[in-house]
């Protein structure tokens, strides 16, 4: 998870906290629901998604703008988080995992830029 520090803390957040805040979410289809949501419903709460984006970059950019937070994987959130100036927390809530995607044209499978852009975020996603 990821946010501006004064608007995190530098406590551990709380779930009510968590589910108190503006979220953005990530979402290629541009859902308004994902896999917190999911783990939020189980114990019966909801959250206030403000803007559904579909990549992680955009999310992190918003966040790094807005008093707004987003839930995205470790890694990625350490890697590039401290480059948007932005704080990182562990959500208060156990989230399944789930498959993130990269797409490109098949003209491109063999572009060496491209392969290697898609290492790092492979690498950033571990």
């Amino acid at each position: 998870m990821a946010g501006r520090s004064e608007v995190l803390g530098n406590t551990p957040i709380t779930l009510e906290r968590y589910t108190s805040l503006s979220h953005i979410l990530v979402s290629p289809a541009g859902d308004l629901k994902g896999v917190v949501d999911d783990a939020l419903s189980i114990r019966g709460l909801s959250r206030r998604v403000v803007a559904s984006v579909p990549q992680f970059f955009p999310a992190l950019a918003t966040v790094a703008e807005t008093d707004c937070i987003t839930t995205l994987p470790e890694g990625l959130a350490k890697r590039y988080a401290p480059i948007l100036g932005l704080s990182t927390q562990v959500p208060p809530l156990e989230l399944r995992s789930f498959t993130v995607s990269a797409l490109r044209h098949r003209r491109n499978e063999h572009d060496q830029r491209i392969l290697w852009i898609l290492k790092t975020i492979r690498q950033s996603l571990d």
